[in-house]
């Protein structure tokens, strides 16, 4: 991956967290995590 993609992807992957930081505090979060972690492995992919 290229500096500028990687840094891209690691914005993109904290602007997600912040999101599912709220949705963690309501529900489960194991199951969060085990999504979060399927759509960054996806996304680079999907590009």
């Amino acid at each position: 991956l290229h500096m500028s993609s990687q840094r891209n992807l690691l914005v993109r992957s904290l602007k997600e967290l912040k999101l599912l930081e709220s949705y963690v505090k309501t529900k489960q979060y194991p199951n969060v995590f085990a999504r979060a972690s399927y759509v960054t492995r996806i996304s680079p992919v999907s590009r």
